[in-house]
Formats: C-alpha cells, structure tokens, sequence
C-alpha cells in the first residue's frame, strides 16, 4: 500500500500520532506506515471501549432504525390489508338482505323503524365500548380484536344462513355494527405502531391505500350481493361465512402482532370500570385533554364527517325534488362508492408528492363540488360527484396527522381510536337527526336544499382549520 492512499486515513484518526506533520508521515517506508496505521487503530479501539464512548454508545441513524422497522412490518400491512378486504366482502354480501326479509315478515313501516333502531342501538354500543376496546388493545394487543371481529361475523352469520329469521337477522345486524366500530379501532391503532412519527406522508399513504380497499370491497361485495339475492337470504350468508373464515384465517396464521409487549399499558379493572361510566363523555377526552393541536384535529375531523351521516335526507331529497326511483338513487350511491374507490387511491400516491396539507386543502376544496351541485339539480350533482372525486379522501391526512399527534405526545394508540371512535359514533346518531330537522325547517322557509349549503360551510371552516392545523 503506497503511503499516499494510507495518508488520509491516518489524517482523519484522532489520536497523538496522527498529529505529526504529513510530510513526516510520507516519508516513511510501507512497513513504518503499516506499523504507524496498525498502532492509531489499536489506540481508536481502546478509545471506543473507555468510559467516554462504549460499545454500546456508537451513534445509530434514527431514520435508517426507522425504515428498517417499517420495512419489516411491509408484510404486517399486506396481510392487514388483504384480509381486511375479504372481511368487508363478507359484510357487503349481506348489505342487501336485511330489508327485503324484514319487510316481508314484518312490513314496510315496522321493518324500517326496526332497521333505524339496530342502527343507533350499534351506534350507542359503539360510544359505550370504544374507550373500553381502546384500553383492551393497548393491553393484549391488537390482532385479538381483529380476530374477535371476524370470528363474530363467522357466528351470527352461520346462525342466520341456517335459521333465517327476524331474530337472527337483528342479532347479525347489530353485531355487524359493532365489529365494524371494532375493526377500525383496531386497524388505525395497528397503522400507528408500525409507522414512525417522523413520516405523516407515509401513515397517510398507508390509510388511503386501507381505505381504498375497504371502499372496493363495499362496492363489489354490495354488487355480487345483488347477484346472490336470487337464490335466498341464506346463500347470502352462507358465502358471506367463507370470506369472513378467510380472513380470520389469515389474521391467525399470516398476521402478526405490531404491539410489542414493552409498549403494552395493564389493563385494570377499576379503570375499565370508570371507562364504561364515562364513555358517553369519553369522545370529549379528544377536545378537552389532549392539547391543543389534537383538540384543532380531532375538530376538523368532525367537520369533514358530519356530510357522510345524513341518514335518509339524501334518499327523500332525491326522491322529492329530482323525482328519482330506487333504482336510478342506487345509481348515485354505485357512483359514490367508486369515487371512494379512486379518490383514496390517488390520495395515496399524491400524499407523498404534496404532503398532507397541501392534499387535505386540494381535497377539501374538491368536496365542494357535490353539494354546490346538488343544490342546482339531479345531472349538476352527478358532475359533482366526478369532478369533486377527490373530496372522498379528505379525511386521510387529518386521521393521520392525528394518529401521529398521539403518538409524539405519548397517548396509547388503542386509546386514542377509541376515543376518535366513539366521536364519530355520535354524528351517527345525531347526524340523521339533524339533517332531517334541518330539510324540514329548510322546505318551511323555501330552501329545501339548505343541508347542502350547510354542508359547504362546513367545508369552508375545514380548509380554514386545515391550514392552520396540518403540516
């Protein structure tokens, strides 16, 4: 080795003798360098095993720790993904079940109250369990509620395939909304532990891809579902069992659990106790004890979710003042659904390039284009919908800024999806209730598409909050 190439090493080493003048060291012969290079090694060896730098001391890279994890958990989130997929098919296989047989053993009016009553009665299971689940996953883990999900779907939906009825069909009913609370208190937290705080791109990426697929499956699951129907409730639910066993199938065998048992929280009795108590108050912990930064989300949270629980507003308005059928509304909700479908997709590749702000703005805006459209006519709302695809996505980026918030100010991630659980559930309840108040009072005064215009508002205070909250 010529003592040109051994002389920037020696340079660079920190310790006495290579302190010497570098034409000192040039004129050395390769043995006395070899020697020279070989003595200041030994002295950096030393060096690095004394108290002031161990072994266990040498600096690490926190991004590249960081990818290495998230690169690890990759088969984590396609197994997630793939089952979750096959989960909502089953779901969406019987979506188109219920009524007719209700109607059909009970009659219209009876069936529909019946079906309005299941539907808040999950939503108020779900307010009531959402903290309690939360404090559940931070303890054993999350792939447990998972399985819990799909194993529930797998029971109340064979008890239904082999005795179809009014009973069977209410209990399927409302453990179905239950476990879909469940699941997705499950899924956001799981998203949270394999993700890094340092990439709210990324968090945000891996949601719109989730939620792209959760769409998919509720659109061709709600198609084949409408191929099934001709041969009985009970084919329905019978197929509807082979996914659900698929995908708890690969949560148990493919799925592992991202919750490290040093990060668990015990769970404690007498906290789940106090949990249950105030879990009618627990959707308030997100806007009174969490700062202020969650306090802006978890708000501009509500105002991007209030539109999607209008109930049967958007059904009547069409009905009444488009003058459209059943069929030609199913149309409308098909268009819907695809839209879901495209815009999480393009979310999950734009949120990289545009970063969650600039997405949520984009998005945001684009929401504006369907009830601005509805308010003019029938056509105007259908160019809505295609040219404010985007507007179904807007939600992405706020979901994961604020399950990232969480984690940089050390809140359990079970906990705080319950905690954003059991807030959205209440715009389930309410959300039916004053959007039909708010039609009513809006025909008295010659505006019947006033929900529409209080829609757009809500979208105005979103970007507003959006730019001053997001980053």
């Amino acid at each position: 080795v010529s003592g040109l190439k051994i002389l920037p090493v020696v340079r660079n080493l920190r310790s006495p003798i290579a302190t010497k003048k570098e034409t000192t060291i040039a004129n050395k012969s390769p043995v006395q360098l070899s020697e020279l290079v070989e003595a200041t090694t030994s002295i950096a060896v030393e060096n690095s095993r004394s108290e002031k730098l161990g072994d266990d001391d040498l600096p690490v890279s926190p991004s590249l720790e960081t990818a290495k994890n998230e690169e690890g958990a990759l088969p984590s989130l396609v197994m997630l993904q793939f089952s979750s997929l096959l989960w909502v098919l089953s779901l969406a296989m019987v979506s188109l079940s219920p009524a007719p047989a209700l109607i059909k053993a009970m009659g219209q009016e009876k069936a529909t109250s019946t079906l309005s009553y299941l539907a808040s009665g999950a939503a108020v299971g779900e307010i009531v369990l959402a903290p309690l689940l939360g404090a559940a996953i931070d303890a054993v883990g999350r792939k447990p509620a998972l399985l819990g999900c799909m194993l529930s779907t797998v029971a109340v939906h064979t008890l239904t395939a082999l005795r179809p009825g009014v009973l069977s069909i209410c209990i399927s009913r409302t453990v179905d909304g239950l476990a879909v609370g469940a699941f997705f208190v499950a899924v956001q937290a799981m998203m949270g532990d394999v993700v890094s705080s340092s990439f709210p791109a990324h968090l945000g990426t891996l949601m719109g891809r989730q939620f792209a697929l959760v769409s998919a499956g509720f659109l061709f699951g709600a198609l084949l579902a409408g191929r099934l129907a001709e041969y009985g409730i009970s084919t329905c639910y019978g197929v509807s069992v082979v996914f659900a066993s698929l995908a708890a199938a690969l949560v148990l065998i493919q799925l592992p659990e991202t919750l490290s048992v040093s990060n668990r929280v015990p769970f404690q009795g007498k906290e789940a106790r106090r949990r249950v108590l105030e879990s009618p108050i627990s959707c308030t912990h997100l806007l009174m004890r969490r700062g202020t930064k969650i306090r802006g989300l978890a708000i501009l949270l509500m105002l991007q979710s209030a539109p999607q629980f209008m109930g049967a507003f958007l059904q009547v308005f069409a009905t009444q003042r488009w003058g459209l059928e059943p069929r030609r509304f199913a149309n409308i909700i098909a268009l819907f659904g695809l839209s879901g479908i495209i815009s999480n997709i393009a979310g999950s590749l734009l949120i990289q390039r545009l970063g969650l702000k600039m997405f949520t703005a984009i998005a945001t805006i684009s929401s504006l284009c369907f009830p601005l459209g509805a308010s003019i006519s029938h056509k105007a709302a259908i160019l809505g919908i295609v040219f404010g695809v985007l507007g179904s996505a807007q939600s992405i980026g706020v979901t994961a800024a604020l399950t990232l918030e969480g984690s940089k100010t050390g809140v359990p991630q079970g906990e705080l999806a319950g905690e954003r659980a059991a807030l959205v559930a209440i715009l389930k309840i309410l959300g039916p209730i004053f959007y039909g108040a708010l039609y009513l009072h809006g025909n008295r005064l010659g505006l019947p598409h006033l929900p529409f215009l209080f829609n757009m508002t809500l979208t105005v205070l979103a970007l507003i909050l959006g730019q001053k909250y997001l980053s």
